[in-house]
């Protein structure tokens, strides 16, 4: 709930603020807001190995590719309940999936085994075959670097609405 979050809310917020931690480094939350904060969310800690036996577990009891970061929220919310601290809840428990597998080759082959084929797309398959294009963005520019970083955006936008307008597909249809 963001609302506990807010200063107006919480007058301890102003310590969670970005521009804070930026100058300072650290974070101070005070008790109030650390225990509002507690009260809405719960955290834990998901081991490699637990990951892992969570994304070969999916594709054993359901055929489901578990990416890790989907995995960690499985196995995260598995422990929760099997802890008690979810047993107040009632109803599903809705664990969002981040990504694609195919993302994630080596823990694939670690979690599930060599023997069994990445699952993957056409459109995912396509991608391993594309040019790799970016651009760093140097934080060191100066006080300024959030206008700098702004302007180099807007100019990659309005390149690509150039391309766009040229008739170059920018992206290909979907599958």
């Amino acid at each position: 709930s963001t609302h506990l979050l807010r200063e107006e809310h919480q007058p301890g917020a102003r310590a969670l603020s970005a521009p804070n931690f930026e100058r300072t480094g650290d974070v101070q939350v005070d008790d109030s807001l650390r225990w509002s904060i507690k009260e809405v969310f719960a955290s834990i800690a998901v081991s490699d190995a637990s990951t892992l036996n969570a994304m070969g577990a999916a594709w054993r009891q359901q055929h489901y590719a578990l990416c890790p970061h989907s995995a960690i929220a499985v196995h995260g919310a598995q422990q929760l309940r099997n802890e008690g601290i979810l047993r107040e809840h009632h109803g599903p428990i809705i664990c969002v999936a981040t990504a694609h597998v195919a993302k994630f080759q080596e823990a694939w082959e670690k979690a599930i085994g060599q023997d069994v084929p990445l699952p993957s797309t056409p459109r995912i398959d396509a991608l391993f075959h594309k040019e790799e294009s970016f651009k760093v963005l140097e934080q060191d520019l100066g006080s300024d670097w959030r206008a700098h970083w702004r302007h180099r955006l807007k100019a990659d936008i309005a390149e690509l609405g150039v391309v766009k307008q040229s008739g170059a597909p920018l992206l290909k249809p979907r599958l």
